[in-house]
């Protein structure tokens, strides 16, 4: 394909458009929620023999001696990571803070971040490097059941998930990785749900950004990256389900 001046001002013009979605357009009897057309559940199909991890989720409040204006005072971006290992209830905090099930109530679900419809089309992977007690892997988590799925544990998952991303894992002890299941959302707001995935993302990463300034640790969202190939180093087919937004988090130095 000739990448031409033409085509690539036709992306920007696309992506300034799916920011500003026309309301007026959507008529929610005619989506596919409207249409009465059944939802397919859209879940992983996991190996019961993976290994399966029970966050530890017990006084998760008292994990940090931080006020939240002291933690929005203090975010920032941090590339520089010192080679401490977070401990397991640190990583459940992290977990919870940015993905966690709070109730199911009136057939919706309520996280600790919002979604639009309480559609909640993300999912939440992460590659492991340096947390105490979990082997060094990437895991997928699973906030219905609060567990997390072994994924992949092969030994040069660092040096593939570190050039995917441009060399830009930076030490970090643990990398975040969204996937967006666009259907989820589209299902009830189709042509104007795909601002509202980018949003949702957002919100994930703003309580990831919080949450670790509160346990003393640093972050750092990561946009770039090479899409095909994280793609396949998560699993996902590229299309129902692809990775949108990552970021990496580690002790600071």
């Amino acid at each position: 394909m000739r990448i031409t001046k033409e085509y690539l001002d036709s992306l920007i013009e696309n992506g300034r458009n799916m920011l500003k979605p026309d309301w007026n357009l959507w008529n929610p009897k005619k989506s596919d929620e409207g249409l009465g057309i059944e939802f397919q559940g859209l879940k992983k199909s996991l190996n019961d023999k993976n290994m399966r991890i029970k966050l530890d989720l017990e006084g998760l409040n008292l994990i940090s001696k931080k006020t939240l204006s002291e933690c929005i005072e203090r975010r920032k971006s941090t590339r520089d990571f010192s080679n401490k290992f977070l401990s397991f209830k640190e990583l459940s905090y992290l977990i919870w803070e940015t993905c966690g099930v709070n109730e199911h109530k009136d057939g919706y679900l309520h996280r600790t971040i919002p979604s639009a419809g309480g559609k909640y089309c993300l999912n939440t992977y992460m590659f492991i490097n340096r947390v105490e007690d979990i082997q060094e892997g990437l895991y997928l988590y699973l906030p219905d059941n609060k567990e997390l799925v072994l994924i992949d544990s092969k030994s040069n998952l660092v040096e593939k998930i570190d050039k995917a991303m441009f060399n830009q894992m930076y030490n970090s002890a643990i990398t975040f990785i969204w996937t967006a299941m666009p259907y989820k959302m589209e299902y009830r707001y189709y042509i104007v749900s795909h601002k509202m995935i980018a949003i949702e993302a957002g919100h994930a990463c703003q309580n990831l950004y919080l949450a670790s300034e509160a346990i003393s640790c640093g972050c750092c969202a990561i946009s770039a990256y090479k899409q095909r190939t994280i793609d396949k180093i998560v699993k996902v087919d590229g299309d129902n389900e692809f990775v949108i937004y990552m970021a990496i988090v580690g002790k600071e130095i």
